[in-house]
């Protein structure tokens, strides 16, 4: 017979080669990640979405807002100087289906162009999010509340990063009950204010 020693080392050498193209192609990969273009979208340009504004007179409050351009999204907004816990808001209602909103955890931050005149010097944006663990159809207020606090510069730009935003202690107490329901979540975003 024939015999012959050593034919198990014969094939190891194109694993090998794979081995290292594969390392390589890794290595490009986490490289080029930066490279790629940023994802976009300006949800401001959905027509679909319906756009109102919100005031605290349905909670007893006496701020008034009316719309100076709605195609623009210019409004004006009035709040009495003794008012306490007042506000107003430009809100977006992103809801396709009932509890079905849109998906912004792909994005890393928002760019807010805003035009601010008055005594106020800061402003909110905010988000509403279903969650179905905790949320209910019929109760806005369930969905959680995210929102970052931000000083409007003089450039009417400002962007602000997702990881920002927090998760509102009110809606923590009363909602939550646990803190693993009280991380900021993006993935089922219903208004956007």
């Amino acid at each position: 017979g024939l015999l012959i020693a050593g034919g198990a080392n014969l094939n190891k050498r194109p694993y090998l080669i794979i081995g290292w193209i594969l390392a390589i192609l890794s290595v490009i990969a986490v490289i080029a990640v930066p490279l790629l273009p940023e994802r976009h979208w300006n949800f401001m340009a959905q027509t679909r979405f319906n756009v109102f504004l919100v005031t605290d007179q349905n909670k007893g409050g006496d701020t008034a807002a009316v719309w100076l351009d709605q195609n623009q999204h210019h409004f004006v907004c009035t709040v009495k100087p003794q008012a306490k816990d007042s506000f107003c808001a430009l809100q977006f209602n992103m809801v396709d289906q009932p509890g079905s909103g849109r998906d912004l955890s792909r994005f890393n931050r928002l760019r807010v162009k805003v035009h601010l005149q008055g005594p106020g010097k800061m402003l909110r944006m905010y988000m509403r999010v279903f969650d179905e663990r905790i949320s209910k159809l019929t109760q806005l207020e369930t969905a959680k509340f995210q929102s970052y606090v931000f000083a409007p510069n003089s450039l009417r730009s400002v962007e602000l990063p997702l990881a920002g935003f927090s998760v509102a202690d009110w809606w923590v107490r009363d909602y939550a009950h646990r803190r693993d329901l009280a991380q900021l979540d993006f993935t089922n975003v219903l208004l956007l204010g």
